[in-house]
């Protein structure tokens, strides 16, 4: 069982965190702090005489705020083999416990959880156990299965956490930064129908239009219906490409035909375009 220990403020290091900063949070959490309202101790790892942050940024600022000079910290003893990854790991799963969370910020954190456990497990990555034999030499039981392991920990079941990651891993970046903060954000089958578009210039267009003020789709598939309306060409240019199609298609003898039937036209046109 970790350590609660009460750390001084002024030890602790900040590395870069996965999670955007609240300030209003933070100051809702000094308030607290102020109050001596219970709040949950931050995960600290130790660094020499120093700390590293591992997750509880807004509390640690919120302590900052509230002027405290030391905080309550669970002390997290990190993987050696990959303390980066480690860190991202435990932090990753703090954040998938944390009930504010945006589908979004869920699909993030589990992606980061998947991506940390694959830097300490690579080779629970690549195959994973196969035999009781096989589980029983593995050091713990992180490396049976990332999904496996994340359902225990958060009660999501395995099948949905592959679906979140792999729909997280399909949305562009660009796209993610622009969701966050938005409605959007919270419509977990909005974002699955988003990872679905076929090109990230798709996925673009459609958030032009539900993100527009005032909205102009009211969600991804009627976004996809006026894009793809737009596009279409009308009645009078689907006829034409229709029949350029066919004379495409047609031999010498059947063109001249064609020619034939319409030469006052054809002619006409040769004028007009300075062939005669």
């Amino acid at each position: 069982m970790s350590r609660v220990l009460n750390i001084p403020i002024e030890k602790i290091d900040v590395p870069p965190r996965q999670r955007s900063f609240d300030q209003a949070w933070a100051e809702a959490l000094a308030e607290m702090y102020r109050r001596d309202q219970p709040v949950p101790a931050i995960g600290l790892s130790p660094n020499g005489d120093r700390w590293r942050l591992i997750f509880g940024l807004h509390r640690l600022e919120g302590a900052k705020i509230a002027d405290l000079t030391v905080i309550k910290a669970e002390e997290i003893r990190l993987d050696e083999r990959n303390l980066d990854a480690s860190a991202a790991w435990h932090e990753a799963l703090e954040n998938l416990m944390r009930r504010e969370l945006t589908a979004l910020d869920r699909m993030a954190h589990l992606s980061a959880a998947k991506t940390a456990h694959d830097a300490l497990y690579p080779e629970a990555a690549k195959r994973g156990p196969k035999t009781r034999t096989d589980e029983a030499n593995w050091a713990t039981f992180a490396q049976l299965g990332f999904a496996k392991h994340v359902a225990e920990q958060v009660g999501f079941s395995e099948s949905l956490i592959k679906n979140v990651i792999a729909a997280f891993r399909k949305l562009d970046g660009r796209t993610v930064i622009r969701l966050r903060g938005s409605q959007l954000a919270d419509k977990q089958s909005e974002l699955f129908a988003l990872s679905k578009l076929n090109s990230h210039e798709l996925q673009s267009a459609v958030l032009d239009l539900l993100l527009a003020d005032p909205g102009q789709a009211a969600n991804v598939a009627d976004a996809v219906a006026i894009i793809e309306d737009a596009e279409r060409p009308d009645a009078a240019t689907r006829k034409v490409n229709r029949y350029a199609e066919t004379l495409k298609t047609m031999d010498v003898a059947q063109r001249d035909r064609i020619f034939d039937a319409a030469q006052d036209a054809v002619r006409d046109y040769a004028h007009r375009k300075g062939w005669l």
